[in-house]
Protein backbone atom coordinates (compact mmCIF):
# COMPACT_ATOMS: atom_id res chain seq x y z
CA UNK A 1 0.00 0.00 0.00
CA UNK A 2 1.31 3.39 -1.12
CA UNK A 3 0.07 6.75 -1.56
CA UNK A 4 0.81 8.59 -4.97
CA UNK A 5 -0.32 12.18 -6.03
CA UNK A 6 -3.49 12.92 -7.91
CA UNK A 7 -4.48 16.01 -9.96
CA UNK A 8 -5.34 18.14 -7.18
CA UNK A 9 -1.39 17.55 -5.53
CA UNK A 10 0.64 20.64 -5.42
CA UNK A 11 3.27 22.33 -3.27
CA UNK A 12 1.49 22.41 -0.32
CA UNK A 13 1.44 18.80 -0.13
CA UNK A 14 5.11 18.28 0.01
CA UNK A 15 4.63 17.52 3.80
CA UNK A 16 5.50 14.13 5.61
CA UNK A 17 2.99 15.82 8.20
CA UNK A 18 0.25 15.54 5.77
CA UNK A 19 -2.02 12.63 7.93
CA UNK A 20 -4.93 13.41 5.63
CA UNK A 21 -3.33 12.88 2.80
CA UNK A 22 -5.00 15.52 0.99
CA UNK A 23 -4.64 15.83 -2.81
CA UNK A 24 -3.09 12.02 -2.94
CA UNK A 25 -4.86 8.58 -3.97
CA UNK A 26 -4.39 5.04 -2.45
CA UNK A 27 -2.60 2.89 -4.55
CA UNK A 28 -3.36 -0.58 -3.26
CA UNK A 29 -3.13 -4.58 -5.27
CA UNK A 30 -2.39 -2.57 -8.27
CA UNK A 31 -5.59 -0.59 -7.89
CA UNK A 32 -6.09 3.00 -7.65
CA UNK A 33 -8.54 4.17 -4.48
CA UNK A 34 -9.67 7.88 -4.03
CA UNK A 35 -10.16 9.24 -0.79
CA UNK A 36 -14.18 9.14 0.24
CA UNK A 37 -14.10 10.27 3.79
CA UNK A 38 -12.02 11.11 7.11
CA UNK A 39 -13.20 9.79 10.11
CA UNK A 40 -12.06 10.19 14.01
CA UNK A 41 -9.71 7.54 13.72
CA UNK A 42 -10.18 5.94 10.09
CA UNK A 43 -10.04 7.15 6.49
CA UNK A 44 -12.31 5.60 3.53
CA UNK A 45 -11.10 5.08 0.33
CA UNK A 46 -13.00 4.41 -2.82
CA UNK A 47 -12.06 2.47 -6.05
CA UNK A 48 -11.73 5.33 -8.51
CA UNK A 49 -12.90 2.68 -11.44
CA UNK A 50 -16.55 3.79 -12.43
CA UNK A 51 -19.47 1.66 -10.89
CA UNK A 52 -17.41 -0.02 -8.83
CA UNK A 53 -18.30 0.04 -4.79
CA UNK A 54 -14.84 -1.51 -3.65
CA UNK A 55 -13.25 0.59 -0.50
CA UNK A 56 -10.77 -0.22 1.84
CA UNK A 57 -10.44 1.44 5.34
CA UNK A 58 -7.66 2.49 6.59
CA UNK A 59 -6.52 3.53 10.27
CA UNK A 60 -5.30 7.01 10.40
CA UNK A 61 -2.82 6.08 13.10
CA UNK A 62 -1.11 2.83 12.25
CA UNK A 63 -2.11 3.08 8.53
CA UNK A 64 -3.15 -0.33 9.06
CA UNK A 65 -6.42 -1.69 7.02
CA UNK A 66 -9.63 -2.58 9.03
CA UNK A 67 -11.97 -3.16 6.31
CA UNK A 68 -11.28 -4.11 2.58
CA UNK A 69 -14.66 -4.57 0.23
CA UNK A 70 -13.98 -6.54 -2.58
CA UNK A 71 -13.99 -5.14 -6.44
CA UNK A 72 -17.58 -5.20 -8.64
CA UNK A 73 -16.59 -6.45 -12.16
CA UNK A 74 -12.95 -7.15 -11.65
CA UNK A 75 -12.85 -8.54 -15.12
CA UNK A 76 -12.91 -4.93 -16.15
CA UNK A 77 -10.32 -3.86 -13.92
CA UNK A 78 -6.79 -2.82 -14.64
CA UNK A 79 -3.81 -3.29 -12.85
CA UNK A 80 -1.49 0.11 -13.04
CA UNK A 81 1.89 -0.92 -14.22
CA UNK A 82 5.48 0.63 -13.42
CA UNK A 83 5.11 2.82 -16.60
CA UNK A 84 1.13 4.15 -15.35
CA UNK A 85 3.11 4.75 -11.44
CA UNK A 86 5.72 6.50 -13.32
CA UNK A 87 3.21 8.85 -15.24
CA UNK A 88 1.63 9.59 -12.24
CA UNK A 89 4.89 10.76 -11.28
CA UNK A 90 5.43 12.27 -14.07
CA UNK A 91 2.48 14.99 -13.98
CA UNK A 92 3.04 15.57 -9.90
CA UNK A 93 6.49 16.75 -10.99
CA UNK A 94 5.86 18.87 -13.68
CA UNK A 95 2.90 20.51 -11.62
CA UNK A 96 5.03 21.26 -8.78
CA UNK A 97 7.98 22.45 -10.57
CA UNK A 98 5.88 25.22 -12.13
CA UNK A 99 4.87 26.01 -9.01
CA UNK A 100 8.40 26.08 -7.41
CA UNK A 101 10.18 27.30 -10.04
CA UNK A 102 8.75 30.15 -11.47
CA UNK A 103 11.74 31.46 -14.18
CA UNK A 104 11.79 28.31 -15.95
CA UNK A 105 9.85 28.06 -18.83
CA UNK A 106 6.95 25.37 -18.45
CA UNK A 107 7.97 24.00 -22.02
CA UNK A 108 11.69 23.52 -20.11
CA UNK A 109 10.21 21.58 -16.92
CA UNK A 110 7.86 19.28 -19.30
CA UNK A 111 11.11 18.21 -21.56
CA UNK A 112 13.56 17.91 -18.55
CA UNK A 113 10.56 15.63 -16.76
CA UNK A 114 9.64 13.55 -20.17
CA UNK A 115 13.80 13.04 -20.75
CA UNK A 116 14.00 11.76 -16.84
CA UNK A 117 10.87 9.51 -17.02
CA UNK A 118 12.85 7.96 -20.27
CA UNK A 119 16.04 7.17 -18.44
CA UNK A 120 14.40 6.20 -15.43
CA UNK A 121 12.44 3.44 -16.51
CA UNK A 122 12.74 0.39 -18.74
CA UNK A 123 9.40 1.28 -21.00
CA UNK A 124 9.66 1.86 -24.51
CA UNK A 125 8.93 4.70 -26.45
CA UNK A 126 5.62 3.31 -27.36
CA UNK A 127 4.46 2.58 -23.65
CA UNK A 128 5.15 6.21 -23.31
CA UNK A 129 3.19 7.87 -25.71
CA UNK A 130 0.83 5.73 -24.62
CA UNK A 131 0.53 7.03 -20.64
CA UNK A 132 2.06 10.59 -20.94
CA UNK A 133 0.35 13.50 -21.55
CA UNK A 134 1.60 15.87 -24.71
CA UNK A 135 3.01 19.14 -23.79
CA UNK A 136 -0.12 20.98 -25.48
CA UNK A 137 -2.69 18.43 -23.68
CA UNK A 138 -0.89 19.72 -20.10
CA UNK A 139 0.58 23.26 -21.02
CA UNK A 140 -2.82 25.39 -19.93
CA UNK A 141 -2.82 23.40 -16.55
CA UNK A 142 1.16 24.34 -15.79
CA UNK A 143 0.82 27.72 -16.70
CA UNK A 144 -2.23 27.99 -14.35
CA UNK A 145 0.06 26.68 -11.47
CA UNK A 146 3.24 28.71 -12.44
CA UNK A 147 0.81 31.84 -12.09
CA UNK A 148 -0.59 30.26 -8.58
CA UNK A 149 3.04 31.08 -7.13
CA UNK A 150 3.27 35.37 -8.92
CA UNK A 151 1.13 38.03 -8.16
CA UNK A 152 -1.12 39.13 -10.87
CA UNK A 153 0.90 40.93 -13.41
CA UNK A 154 0.68 44.53 -13.55
CA UNK A 155 -0.72 46.36 -16.74
CA UNK A 156 1.38 49.57 -16.38
CA UNK A 157 4.65 50.11 -14.81
CA UNK A 158 3.38 52.92 -12.62
CA UNK A 159 0.66 49.45 -11.23
CA UNK A 160 3.61 47.49 -10.16
CA UNK A 161 3.62 46.90 -6.53
CA UNK A 162 7.18 44.81 -5.65
CA UNK A 163 6.56 43.25 -1.85
CA UNK A 164 7.01 40.45 0.33
CA UNK A 165 9.66 37.54 -1.56
CA UNK A 166 10.54 39.97 -4.02
CA UNK A 167 12.43 42.35 -2.50
CA UNK A 168 14.20 39.95 -0.23
CA UNK A 169 16.91 37.09 -1.04
CA UNK A 170 16.20 33.69 -0.30
CA UNK A 171 17.91 34.05 3.08
CA UNK A 172 15.22 36.97 3.86
CA UNK A 173 17.98 39.77 3.84
CA UNK A 174 17.32 42.98 1.54
CA UNK A 175 17.92 42.71 -2.16
CA UNK A 176 15.79 45.82 -3.60
CA UNK A 177 17.76 48.59 -2.38
CA UNK A 178 16.19 51.40 -4.33
CA UNK A 179 13.29 52.17 -5.79
CA UNK A 180 12.66 55.23 -7.98
CA UNK A 181 8.69 56.86 -7.28
CA UNK A 182 7.88 55.47 -10.58
CA UNK A 183 9.60 52.17 -10.76
CA UNK A 184 11.51 53.37 -13.83
CA UNK A 185 14.54 52.06 -11.96
CA UNK A 186 14.84 49.74 -9.54
CA UNK A 187 18.03 48.47 -8.19
CA UNK A 188 18.96 44.74 -6.71
CA UNK A 189 21.66 44.09 -4.50
CA UNK A 190 22.14 41.45 -1.55
CA UNK A 191 24.75 42.20 1.50
CA UNK A 192 26.68 39.70 -0.39
CA UNK A 193 27.25 41.30 -3.35
CA UNK A 194 27.54 44.61 -1.87
CA UNK A 195 30.21 42.97 -0.08
CA UNK A 196 31.81 41.42 -3.16
CA UNK A 197 31.61 45.24 -4.85
CA UNK A 198 33.43 45.99 -1.55
CA UNK A 199 36.58 43.75 -1.85
CA UNK A 200 36.91 45.05 -5.57
CA UNK A 201 38.74 47.76 -6.80
CA UNK A 202 38.19 46.24 -10.35
CA UNK A 203 34.26 46.72 -11.63
CA UNK A 204 33.35 45.75 -14.84
CA UNK A 205 30.04 47.08 -15.80
CA UNK A 206 27.69 46.17 -19.10
CA UNK A 207 23.73 46.16 -20.09
CA UNK A 208 21.81 43.80 -21.78
CA UNK A 209 18.51 44.60 -23.20
CA UNK A 210 16.90 40.70 -23.94
CA UNK A 211 16.68 40.37 -20.66
CA UNK A 212 15.37 43.50 -19.39
CA UNK A 213 11.77 43.11 -18.37
CA UNK A 214 8.83 44.01 -20.90
CA UNK A 215 8.56 47.70 -18.63
CA UNK A 216 12.08 48.93 -18.91
CA UNK A 217 14.49 49.68 -21.20
CA UNK A 218 18.14 47.85 -19.97
CA UNK A 219 18.99 45.35 -17.78
CA UNK A 220 22.68 47.17 -16.12
CA UNK A 221 24.45 44.70 -14.57
CA UNK A 222 28.01 45.88 -12.64
CA UNK A 223 30.58 42.59 -11.70
CA UNK A 224 33.05 42.51 -9.38
CA UNK A 225 36.69 41.11 -10.16
CA UNK A 226 37.41 39.55 -6.72
CA UNK A 227 40.66 37.29 -6.90
CA UNK A 228 39.87 36.20 -10.61
CA UNK A 229 36.58 35.41 -10.16
CA UNK A 230 34.09 37.56 -11.92
CA UNK A 231 30.99 38.08 -9.56
CA UNK A 232 27.56 39.91 -10.79
CA UNK A 233 26.86 42.06 -7.78
CA UNK A 234 23.89 44.52 -9.00
CA UNK A 235 20.93 44.22 -11.07
CA UNK A 236 19.56 47.36 -12.12
CA UNK A 237 16.23 47.72 -14.67
CA UNK A 238 16.30 50.83 -16.08
CA UNK A 239 14.01 52.96 -18.42
CA UNK A 240 16.32 55.55 -19.47
CA UNK A 241 20.60 55.40 -19.84
CA UNK A 242 21.55 59.40 -19.09
CA UNK A 243 23.82 60.31 -16.96
CA UNK A 244 21.29 61.60 -14.28
CA UNK A 245 20.11 57.67 -13.63
CA UNK A 246 22.71 55.91 -13.52
CA UNK A 247 24.11 58.01 -10.81
CA UNK A 248 20.91 57.09 -9.21
CA UNK A 249 21.73 53.31 -9.52
CA UNK A 250 25.59 53.80 -7.92
CA UNK A 251 24.50 56.32 -5.30
CA UNK A 252 21.92 53.59 -4.40
CA UNK A 253 24.84 50.91 -4.04
CA UNK A 254 27.03 53.27 -2.10
CA UNK A 255 23.93 54.56 0.32
CA UNK A 256 23.06 50.64 1.13
CA UNK A 257 26.83 49.97 1.54
CA UNK A 258 27.24 52.40 3.90
CA UNK A 259 24.01 51.12 5.95
CA UNK A 260 26.27 47.84 6.07
CA UNK A 261 29.66 49.35 7.66
CA UNK A 262 30.79 48.78 3.92
CA UNK A 263 33.02 51.54 1.60
CA UNK A 264 32.73 51.18 -1.85
CA UNK A 265 35.73 52.86 -3.15
CA UNK A 266 36.93 51.07 -6.88
CA UNK A 267 39.90 52.34 -8.39
CA UNK A 268 38.99 50.67 -12.23
CA UNK A 269 35.74 50.42 -13.62
CA UNK A 270 35.46 49.10 -17.79
CA UNK A 271 32.77 49.57 -19.58
CA UNK A 272 31.98 49.90 -23.12
CA UNK A 273 32.36 53.60 -24.41
CA UNK A 274 28.67 54.48 -23.03
CA UNK A 275 29.59 58.24 -22.53
CA UNK A 276 26.76 58.28 -19.74
CA UNK A 277 27.57 55.63 -17.87
CA UNK A 278 31.45 56.46 -17.95
CA UNK A 279 30.75 60.08 -16.82
CA UNK A 280 28.14 59.07 -13.85
CA UNK A 281 31.18 56.60 -12.82
CA UNK A 282 34.04 59.94 -12.42
CA UNK A 283 31.26 61.82 -10.25
CA UNK A 284 30.10 59.43 -8.08
CA UNK A 285 33.72 57.65 -7.06
CA UNK A 286 36.80 60.66 -7.79
CA UNK A 287 39.72 59.44 -8.78
CA UNK A 288 38.71 56.21 -10.69
CA UNK A 289 40.42 54.86 -13.89
CA UNK A 290 37.88 54.29 -16.39
CA UNK A 291 38.29 52.36 -19.66
CA UNK A 292 36.64 51.59 -22.25
CA UNK A 293 36.43 47.60 -23.36
CA UNK A 294 38.92 46.97 -26.35
CA UNK A 295 36.93 44.17 -27.81
CA UNK A 296 34.37 47.02 -28.11
CA UNK A 297 36.75 49.36 -29.53
CA UNK A 298 37.65 47.00 -32.27
CA UNK A 299 34.31 45.87 -32.90
CA UNK A 300 32.96 49.86 -33.27
CA UNK A 301 36.24 50.15 -35.85
CA UNK A 302 35.27 47.37 -37.77
CA UNK A 303 31.32 48.22 -37.57
CA UNK A 304 32.48 52.05 -38.87
CA UNK A 305 35.09 50.85 -41.97
CA UNK A 306 32.47 48.08 -43.11
CA UNK A 307 29.54 50.70 -43.18
CA UNK A 308 27.49 51.90 -46.48
CA UNK A 309 29.04 54.99 -45.29
CA UNK A 310 32.52 54.13 -45.40
CA UNK A 311 31.79 51.09 -47.84
CA UNK A 312 35.52 49.35 -47.51
CA UNK A 313 33.79 45.70 -46.65
CA UNK A 314 34.39 43.55 -49.33
CA UNK A 315 38.03 45.23 -49.49
CA UNK A 316 38.63 44.63 -45.61
CA UNK A 317 37.88 40.75 -46.43
CA UNK A 318 40.65 40.57 -49.51
CA UNK A 319 43.03 43.87 -49.50
CA UNK A 320 45.76 42.76 -47.75
CA UNK A 321 47.64 45.92 -47.48
CA UNK A 322 43.89 47.29 -46.03
CA UNK A 323 43.82 44.49 -43.33
CA UNK A 324 47.47 45.28 -42.22
CA UNK A 325 46.67 49.20 -42.32
CA UNK A 326 43.49 48.58 -39.99
CA UNK A 327 44.69 45.84 -37.70
CA UNK A 328 47.80 48.82 -36.84
CA UNK A 329 44.67 51.31 -36.76
CA UNK A 330 43.17 48.90 -34.03
CA UNK A 331 47.09 48.39 -32.51
CA UNK A 332 46.94 51.75 -31.07
CA UNK A 333 45.30 50.31 -28.20
CA UNK A 334 48.17 48.43 -27.10
CA UNK A 335 51.11 50.18 -27.93
CA UNK A 336 52.84 52.41 -25.05
CA UNK A 337 51.61 55.76 -24.50
CA UNK A 338 54.13 57.57 -25.30
CA UNK A 339 54.44 55.65 -29.34
CA UNK A 340 51.02 56.42 -29.90
CA UNK A 341 51.22 59.81 -32.01
CA UNK A 342 54.05 58.59 -33.70
CA UNK A 343 52.50 55.46 -34.72
CA UNK A 344 49.25 57.70 -35.61
CA UNK A 345 51.20 59.82 -37.92
CA UNK A 346 52.57 56.96 -39.52
CA UNK A 347 49.51 55.23 -40.31
CA UNK A 348 48.00 58.74 -41.99
CA UNK A 349 51.27 58.57 -43.78
CA UNK A 350 50.62 54.96 -44.88
CA UNK A 351 46.94 54.43 -45.31
CA UNK A 352 45.71 52.82 -48.23
CA UNK A 353 44.88 54.98 -51.41
CA UNK A 354 40.71 54.00 -51.53
CA UNK A 355 38.09 56.28 -51.60
CA UNK A 356 35.92 56.94 -48.48
CA UNK A 357 38.86 55.83 -46.55
CA UNK A 358 39.25 59.50 -45.20
CA UNK A 359 35.70 58.94 -43.39
CA UNK A 360 36.66 56.37 -41.34
CA UNK A 361 40.00 58.33 -40.43
CA UNK A 362 37.77 61.24 -39.36
CA UNK A 363 35.30 59.43 -37.69
CA UNK A 364 38.40 58.24 -35.48
CA UNK A 365 40.06 61.38 -34.68
CA UNK A 366 36.59 62.78 -33.74
CA UNK A 367 35.42 59.99 -31.39
CA UNK A 368 38.92 58.29 -29.94
CA UNK A 369 42.04 60.25 -30.80
CA UNK A 370 40.35 64.03 -30.00
CA UNK A 371 36.85 63.05 -28.90
CA UNK A 372 35.27 61.94 -25.80
CA UNK A 373 37.40 59.20 -24.94
CA UNK A 374 40.84 60.15 -24.61
CA UNK A 375 43.74 57.63 -25.30
CA UNK A 376 44.11 56.47 -21.72
CA UNK A 377 41.12 55.23 -21.77
CA UNK A 378 41.22 53.11 -24.65
CA UNK A 379 44.83 51.86 -24.29
CA UNK A 380 45.43 48.47 -22.72
CA UNK A 381 49.62 48.76 -22.55
CA UNK A 382 49.88 48.39 -19.18
CA UNK A 383 46.60 46.69 -18.49
CA UNK A 384 48.19 43.47 -17.24
CA UNK A 385 46.59 40.49 -14.73
CA UNK A 386 43.13 42.17 -15.17
CA UNK A 387 40.63 41.41 -18.52
CA UNK A 388 40.95 43.62 -21.16
CA UNK A 389 37.60 43.20 -22.25
CA UNK A 390 34.03 43.40 -21.29
CA UNK A 391 33.28 39.45 -23.27
CA UNK A 392 32.94 37.69 -19.63
CA UNK A 393 30.27 39.99 -18.70
CA UNK A 394 29.04 39.22 -22.51
CA UNK A 395 29.03 35.25 -22.04
CA UNK A 396 27.35 35.79 -18.70
CA UNK A 397 24.62 37.98 -20.52
CA UNK A 398 23.86 35.16 -22.64
CA UNK A 399 23.45 32.71 -20.14
CA UNK A 400 21.55 34.96 -18.20
CA UNK A 401 19.32 35.27 -21.62
CA UNK A 402 19.10 31.34 -21.62
CA UNK A 403 18.07 30.52 -18.43
CA UNK A 404 14.94 32.98 -18.40
CA UNK A 405 14.22 31.30 -21.89
CA UNK A 406 12.20 34.37 -23.36
CA UNK A 407 13.10 37.98 -24.05
CA UNK A 408 12.01 40.67 -22.02
CA UNK A 409 10.60 38.40 -19.30
CA UNK A 410 8.07 39.82 -16.75
CA UNK A 411 9.09 41.66 -14.02
CA UNK A 412 8.89 38.67 -11.39
CA UNK A 413 10.53 36.14 -13.98
CA UNK A 414 13.09 38.40 -13.68
CA UNK A 415 13.51 39.07 -9.99
CA UNK A 416 13.06 35.31 -9.40
CA UNK A 417 16.04 34.96 -11.72
CA UNK A 418 18.08 37.81 -9.77
CA UNK A 419 17.26 36.04 -6.80
CA UNK A 420 18.81 32.40 -7.90
CA UNK A 421 21.98 34.65 -9.59
CA UNK A 422 22.34 36.22 -6.07
CA UNK A 423 22.72 32.57 -4.62
CA UNK A 424 25.23 32.12 -6.90
CA UNK A 425 27.39 34.70 -6.52
CA UNK A 426 27.25 34.62 -2.63
CA UNK A 427 28.81 30.99 -2.91
CA UNK A 428 31.78 32.05 -5.44
CA UNK A 429 32.38 34.72 -3.38
CA UNK A 430 33.01 32.27 -0.48
CA UNK A 431 35.23 30.67 -3.22
CA UNK A 432 36.91 33.71 -4.09
CA UNK A 433 37.72 34.48 -0.33
CA UNK A 434 38.94 31.44 0.29
CA UNK A 435 41.74 32.06 -2.99
CA UNK A 436 40.14 29.10 -4.54
CA UNK A 437 41.36 28.45 -8.63
CA UNK A 438 38.84 30.50 -10.48
CA UNK A 439 37.42 28.62 -13.66
CA UNK A 440 39.76 27.83 -16.29
CA UNK A 441 40.68 30.66 -18.72
CA UNK A 442 41.13 29.57 -22.94
CA UNK A 443 43.74 28.01 -23.94
CA UNK A 444 44.13 30.73 -26.62
CA UNK A 445 43.44 33.71 -24.10
CA UNK A 446 45.85 32.52 -21.78
CA UNK A 447 48.65 31.96 -25.03
CA UNK A 448 47.53 35.34 -26.27
CA UNK A 449 48.24 37.23 -22.98
CA UNK A 450 51.36 35.46 -22.70
CA UNK A 451 53.03 36.91 -26.48
CA UNK A 452 51.63 40.37 -25.35
CA UNK A 453 53.57 40.08 -22.16
CA UNK A 454 56.73 38.85 -24.45
CA UNK A 455 56.63 41.32 -27.24
CA UNK A 456 56.24 43.91 -24.45
CA UNK A 457 59.13 43.04 -22.51
CA UNK A 458 61.37 42.92 -26.15
CA UNK A 459 59.78 46.51 -27.21
CA UNK A 460 60.96 47.60 -23.70
CA UNK A 461 64.45 46.42 -23.94
CA UNK A 462 64.86 47.31 -27.73
CA UNK A 463 65.22 43.89 -29.03
CA UNK A 464 62.20 44.55 -31.56
CA UNK A 465 60.82 47.87 -33.67
CA UNK A 466 57.84 49.38 -32.57
CA UNK A 467 56.58 48.66 -36.30
CA UNK A 468 56.83 44.56 -35.24
CA UNK A 469 55.13 45.33 -32.49
CA UNK A 470 52.45 46.15 -33.37
CA UNK A 471 51.86 44.16 -36.71
CA UNK A 472 52.18 40.83 -34.09
CA UNK A 473 49.79 38.01 -34.05
CA UNK A 474 48.11 38.82 -30.59
CA UNK A 475 46.35 42.09 -32.33
CA UNK A 476 42.78 40.92 -33.80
Amino acid sequence: MEYVPNNWFNSKHINLENLNHDAHDLLHNGFLFKRQRINKNTINWLCKTGGCSGSVTVNKHDEKITRNIEHEFVIFHKHLSEVELAALNFKKNCKVRSELEPSLSTGKIFHEEQSKIAQETNATYQELAQVLPSYSNIKSTLQKRKKKTLPPLPRALKDLNLDGEFIKTVKDEKFLIYKSRDNKILVFSSPNQLKALAEADHWYADGTFRSSTNFHYQLYIIHAYVNHHMLACCFALMNRRRKKHYIKVLNALKKESKNLNLILNPSYVMTDFELAAINAFKDVFRGINSKGCLFHFCKALTKKISSNEVGLKSELEKNEELIKWFKGVCALALVPLNHSDFIFEKLLKDQPNLSKIERFMDYFVKTYYEGNFPHEMWNHYETEGYPRTNNNLEGYNNKLNRHLSVAHPDIFKAVNKFKEEEVDVSIKLCRALNKEKPPARKKLNILSDALLVNYKKMLENQEISIDTFISSNFVT
